[in-house]
């Protein structure tokens, strides 16, 4: 009787390998997501500073926010999180900005 256990629990522990390991493929996917969206938000910048205009555009951020907030609905994923999530993705894509102007 424990033998039949056993094949389970290793069977289980295969799909668990498993579902790491696509965690991870997906988390490497999310990375270079992440790179490319920070060098967009680079070019931004650049495009900014071209232009004449302030780095920060608060209204440009509200956007992103209600967009944010609007897919997450879609996709049936928590709001508050995917906004906090994103109010940490633009403050980092601030900062990049800020660096890449050579700005304190």
């Amino acid at each position: 009787m424990g033998a039949p256990l056993a094949v389970a629990d290793e069977r289980t522990l295969r799909e668990l390998d498993d579902v790491r390991q696509r965690l991870d493929d997906l988390d490497r996917q999310l990375l270079g997501i992440l790179a490319r969206r920070f060098e967009a938000g680079s070019e931004a910048a650049r495009l900014k500073a071209q232009l004449g205009m302030a780095m920060h555009d608060p209204a440009r951020e509200e956007q992103v926010m209600e967009q944010a907030a609007e897919w997450a609905r879609a996709a049936g994923l928590p709001e508050a999180e995917v906004a906090d999530l994103f109010r940490r993705l633009i403050s980092i894509s601030r900062t990049a900005q800020i660096n890449s102007r050579g700005q304190p």
